[in-house]
């Protein structure tokens, strides 16, 4: 009869584990559950921070950006649907693009007319206007936005100051570009 007892306290003792264990999972995914979106932007402000240019929204109306590891501040955003990685110039006037991105865009640079000068670091050099529908960074969405497709060499697209002034606050601090709209 010993034996019984043992077996059926050790049974207990399983049951009572499994149980627990179950019980932990549930409430485990019921908290996960209800902190769901302070869990998605917590996921959101880790990916920021490992891929500065991916910039953290913290509304619907404010994005940030830490510098990257060169100092600039690089920015994942849509130009007309299509996906880009911007350099911040706040020397640049305008949003400026090179003649391979206008391709992406859908533009043909043959058909384009390069009649404005620009004046850039490494020396003059001509572009094209050209206008944008939109380009959208995270949740801040700016609509016709004039633009430039520089014939020179231009290895990343840039973000001037005619976008960035149509933003209603920008500001650079400790490290870090915030822009709102």
């Amino acid at each position: 009869m010993k034996e019984g007892r043992g077996t059926n306290h050790e049974s207990l003792w399983r049951a009572a584990l499994q149980f627990g264990t179950w019980f932990s999972l549930l409430a485990i995914a019921a908290i996960g559950y209800g902190m769901r979106q302070e869990l998605t932007d917590a996921g959101y402000r880790v990916l920021a921070i490992f891929i500065p240019a991916y910039g953290y929204s913290a509304d619907a109306r404010t994005i940030s950006f830490a510098a990257a590891p060169d100092g600039h501040f690089w920015i994942n955003a849509r130009a007309n649907g299509v996906d880009f990685r911007f350099m911040v110039d706040t020397g640049a006037t305008s949003v400026v693009f090179s003649t391979a991105d206008a391709r992406r865009l859908g533009l043909d640079p043959a058909a384009l007319r390069f009649d404005h000068v620009m004046s850039t670091a490494n020396g003059p050099t001509k572009a094209a206007a050209i206008r944008l529908r939109e380009i959208a960074i995270g949740p801040l969405v700016v609509t016709d936005v004039p633009a430039l497709v520089n014939s020179g060499d231009l290895s990343d697209p840039l973000l001037g100051m005619r976008l960035l002034e149509r933003m209603s606050a920008v500001e650079i601090k400790s490290g870090r570009l915030t822009l709102r709209r």
